[in-house]
């Protein structure tokens, strides 16, 4: 980094710090915080308009409740007419930054930072069950089961319905794919072609062939809180630059079985007994111990084209992001 975007990174991090520091709250179990700094190196003004002004909203659930939320521009706290929370099109919250600039002149840069003191109860997790909607269903972009690759493998599961169907997915999964992970993800095809996948590759990959036979399903998105894990990385030859403490972003599949929602988690799950039953039933969310910050779901919408498009224009325009997440456990 230059020393100014240097000086402006030591800035952020002490802020954080100080912010971040075990409080006595009542409740007050963990401080989840995402943090953005925004850097234009290119000759003209960027437009910020669309993504980069709306964050992560964690959505109040069984075991999760959003006790505080600090917004800061520049490091300076905004009131709360500087935001609003607001729903995607999937039906997640999410939170807009008003009192941001619209554009980025070149040379300048912009830190935008949201902090949320959350109680996480993991024991109360999979009581939430929500209804399920003509969103959870159906073909989309991303989960497109029309796709010839995809209707060429289905054709190795006719004859397999409900359980039977799922469990031999998991297994072929599981046999086949090799771990590995990309920024921007993966598209299902993609998956296949390539026979590598992480957490959501692999998970959108499951969602398109149950949907393809009329199963709901769709992708919910989170963070797992990992005391101790810290992990750095860059994409798009260095537009992205990333820093994760204490926390592990995930992806995973809610799917409709045995008329319940079930959490399938393709990566992160102990494998007790050896079979695709482990991906339920040992499943990170089910367990009663892990802290699991669920941040939002997509049930419509295709994130792996829109991320894909946002880092493309970014390199091509010369503007550098650099993305800070973590969990400080309070109290």
């Amino acid at each position: 980094m230059p020393p100014r975007t240097l000086a402006a990174t030591a800035v952020l991090l002490a802020v954080l710090a100080a912010l971040l520091a075990p409080s006595s709250a009542a409740g007050a179990t963990h401080v989840f915080y995402e943090s953005y700094l925004l850097v234009n190196r290119g000759s003209e003004p960027y437009n910020l308009s669309g993504d980069y002004l709306v964050v992560d909203y964690p959505p109040n659930l069984p075991g999760q409740e959003v006790l505080n939320v600090t917004v800061m521009i520049n490091g300076a706290v905004l009131g709360s007419e500087g935001y609003r929370v607001e729903r995607s099109r999937d039906g997640a919250p999410s939170l807009r930054i008003l009192a941001a600039p619209q554009a980025l002149m070149p040379g300048e840069e912009l830190n935008i930072t949201v902090l949320y003191s959350m109680r996480l109860d993991p024991s109360r997790r999979p009581e939430w069950q929500p209804e399920v909607s003509e969103l959870d269903l159906g073909e989309t972009r991303l989960w497109n089961y029309s796709n010839p690759l995809i209707q060429a493998f289905l054709e190795g599961f006719d004859g397999l319905e409900g359980e039977d169907y799922l469990y031999a997915l998991l297994g072929w999964i599981d046999d086949n794919l090799v771990y590995g992970s990309r920024i921007p993800a993966r598209h299902p095809w993609e998956v296949l072609e390539e026979g590598v996948g992480d957490c959501d590759d692999r998970s959108n990959l499951l969602i398109t062939l149950l949907r393809a036979r009329g199963v709901p399903a769709y992708l919910e998105m989170g963070m797992i809180v990992l005391q101790g894990y810290e992990a750095e990385g860059t994409a798009e030859n260095g537009t992205l630059i990333y820093r994760l403490a204490n926390v592990g972003p995930h992806g995973w599949v809610k799917a409709w079985v045995g008329g319940r929602w079930v959490p399938v988690d393709m990566t992160y799950y102990t494998r007790a007994t050896g079979t695709p039953l482990d991906h339920i039933a040992y499943s990170a969310y089910n367990t009663t111990w892990l802290p699991i910050i669920v941040t939002g779901w997509v049930k419509s919408t295709d994130y792996v084209s829109e991320g894909s498009s946002i880092l493309a224009e970014a390199r091509e325009k010369n503007l550098h992001i650099y993305m800070y997440i973590g969990v400080r456990k309070t109290g």
